[in-house]
């Protein structure tokens, strides 16, 4: 069974994800901060991450992308951008700065789980 990791500080939203990641017989942990994320990360050693851009509090989620792919243990984990930014500029920016890929707010559920099928079997 493969873990994911979401990153979101939405409260409401992360469990949303989570519940629907479940539903879909993955492993979940979820963290509400980037931070948060990136203790877990190195913690469980995650098959793939979630991740906000817009995080509340310290660190958003290009920050948390580029500590992930300086950390050696945690470097080659598969990393998605979820936001609500729409326009392709910021699709682009996300991509050039290392995620794997970028859903954006609102994804429908089909799109969320096809991008992490696709991504864990690109990987295994």
């Amino acid at each position: 069974m493969s873990h994911i990791l979401v990153i979101e500080d939405e409260r409401f939203l992360l469990r949303d994800i989570m519940e629907l990641l479940e539903f879909s017989d993955f492993e979940v942990l979820g963290a509400t901060s980037g931070e948060q994320g990136l203790e877990m990360a190195e913690q469980h050693q995650p098959d793939l991450i979630l991740c906000d851009i817009g995080l509340r509090g310290n660190m958003n989620g290009y920050q948390v992308l580029e500590t992930l792919r300086s950390t050696l243990s945690i470097s080659g984990i598969p990393f998605v951008f979820m936001s609500a930014r729409a326009d392709p500029d910021s699709r682009a920016l996300g991509l050039e700065k290392g995620a794997d890929d970028y859903l954006t707010k609102p994804f429908a559920a089909s799109d969320l789980i096809d991008t992490v099928t696709r991504l864990l079997q690109k990987t295994s």
